[in-house]
């Protein structure tokens, strides 16, 4: 057994390792969150844009349904807050 200022090397080796493996888990977690507050914001602009009368209805439906469908793919109680949100929008403007 080598040992390096007291520590076995092989008990060093395993806990870089571990440390590599949690960075690795940690970047793929942020990104699969900013992933999440992307397609709630191009949801959410894509409401906006409409009622700006710069995107069809249509076309908006089309596009804050694929928003929720991938938060829901990645986090479905997310997807089904945003899913809300958006009905709510769509109530309040029928009101007006």
């Amino acid at each position: 057994m080598i040992l390096f200022n007291g520590f076995a090397a092989h008990r060093l080796i395993v806990n870089l390792n571990k440390s590599v493996v949690l960075d690795m888990q940690i970047k793929r977690e942020l990104k699969a969150n900013s992933n999440l507050l992307i397609e709630a914001g191009i949801a959410l602009g894509t409401r906006t844009l409409e009622e700006s009368l710069v995107i069809q209805p249509s076309e908006a439906n089309k596009l804050v349904e694929e928003s929720i469908n991938r938060v829901s793919s990645s986090n479905q109680r997310i997807g089904v807050l945003l899913k809300y949100i958006d009905n709510s929008i769509l109530k309040n403007r029928i009101r007006r």
